[in-house]
């Protein structure tokens, strides 16, 4: 049986290290190709090598918001699905109502 994300190339953004190097090994394991980066102005650095067709976007970033890092995503990547992760539930709630992936932290 294949691993579920066998060669999906997916940006994880977190300032986190701890949580960035423990998303990136789960994801792994799952077979994803998998590039970290801990700012959004790393994170749009990376997307010039490697288009990823998902991006975990944490919500508080030191240099911009996981929603304006999603739109400067969008206009360059519009193929990839991107997931606002945040530790505010009522941000998680507002960003799936508006039609966004989000995924509640820690998880």
């Amino acid at each position: 049986m294949g691993k579920a994300l066998s060669g999906v190339r997916v940006l994880v953004v977190e300032d986190d290290p701890d949580l960035g190097c423990m998303t990136r090994i789960v994801l792994e394991e799952e077979g994803a190709q998998v590039r970290v980066a801990q700012t959004a102005s790393d994170a749009l650095t990376a997307i010039g090598s490697f288009l990823p067709e998902i991006a975990l976007l944490d919500s508080r970033l030191p240099d911009m918001t996981g929603r304006v890092l999603s739109h400067h995503l969008q206009e360059r990547i519009s193929t990839c699905v991107q997931i606002l992760v945040s530790g505010d539930a009522a941000e998680v709630e507002h960003w799936s109502q508006v039609g966004g992936h989000a995924l509640s932290k820690p998880f």
